[in-house]
């Protein structure tokens, strides 16, 4: 219960910020959007802050990682039952032949 309250308390603090195009632009807080609407189930959210916003390498995995999970969940509700091992893989590899998953570098500077 008190994980779930938090959650709710950090979801508000995250969709009350002021709007300010650089705060909204900075990855912490990009980062953050994107586990809101993970576990909010909006999927389509998390896609569009992945796949239009630059990342830290360092980043990548975590958020690689909730790409793959949030296909998962997707294609469990759609199957109405939990993937398995093979269905996990077919995922992935279908997921690596039609598109890569979304996570794009920060370009260096200096």
């Amino acid at each position: 219960m008190i994980q779930v309250f938090s959650r709710c308390i950090f979801c508000r603090f995250i969709w009350s910020l002021p709007a300010c195009e650089h705060l909204h632009k900075n990855e912490s807080v990009l980062k953050a959007k994107a586990h809101v609407a993970f576990q909010r189930g909006n999927f389509r959210e998390l896609y569009k802050i992945l796949e239009t916003n630059h990342f830290s390498p360092h980043n990548h995995p975590k958020l690689q990682h909730l790409w793959l999970k949030a296909h998962y969940v997707e294609s469990e509700k759609i199957r109405g039952r939990p993937l398995g091992a093979v269905g996990k893989y077919r995922l992935v590899v279908h997921s690596s032949s039609t598109e890569r998953v979304p996570v794009r570098t920060l370009a260096r500077t200096g």
